[in-house]
Order: C-alpha cells, then sequence, then structure tokens
C-alpha cells in the first residue's frame, strides 16, 4: 500500500537512531552514519494506491500507523500491518501530536 504522508513524529526509536546511542545501537546501524536511511515509523496519511489483494483499504482513505521510512512524502506499508484508518474527528495534527507525545521532542513541547 502506498501512502502520502500528511505528518510524522519521532519516536525513541528515531531519536536514539538518529542520536547514536546507546552507543551499542551504531554496531546494527552503522558506524558513524547509518546505513538505512530510511528513517521514521509512526505516521499518518492519505492512501494512494494499493494492491490488487488488498480489500480494507482503498486510495483516498485516511489511515495512521507505523511503518518504515515515514520521515519521507511517500511510505509504502503492508496493509495487514499496524495500519488503521484515522476517524473523522481526529486532524493530522491531532495524530502527530499523539504519537509523539512520549518523545524527547515531546517532553520539550
Amino acid at each position: 500500500m502506498l501512502v502520502k504522508i500528511e505528518a510524522a513524529s519521532v519516536n525513541p526509536l528515531d531519536w536514539h537512531y538518529m542520536h547514536g546511542s546507546p552507543y551499542f545501537l551504531r554496531l546494527g546501524s552503522g558506524i558513524g552514519a547509518p546505513s538505512d536511511a530510511g528513517l521514521g515509523v509512526d505516521f499518518s496519511g492519505t492512501v494512494e494506491a494499493v494492491a490488487s489483494g488488498v480489500k480494507r483499504f482503498k486510495p483516498g482513505d485516511e489511515v495512521f500507523g507505523g511503518g518504515s521510512g515515514s520521515f519521507a512524502e511517500y511510505v509504502t506499508v503492508r496493509a495487514d500491518n499496524g495500519i488503521t484508518i484515522k476517524p473523522d474527528n481526529v486532524t493530522f495534527r491531532m495524530l502527530y501530536d499523539f504519537q509523539k507525545k512520549d518523545t524527547p521532542a515531546g517532553k520539550s513541547s
């Protein structure tokens, strides 16, 4: 499923990955610079395209959840893996604020 990102948050995993601490994380992510530039997990956005077998979502659906690489403009995610429809009475910004509330970035705002 292809999702256009409307909002993404920095969760503790992202923060530690970018900061390189604890230091042992660098062993799995690359010494000096991360070997995988697809940072970001938590996101909300609009479904742009789905595979032929996907029945739960359709293009235009507003969704939120988690998927690797959510700091980009678009992310590809599995429809059966931690993605759900955004409630109509919740904005993308509200989801962003909710997703970041327990992060270093959220604690300073």
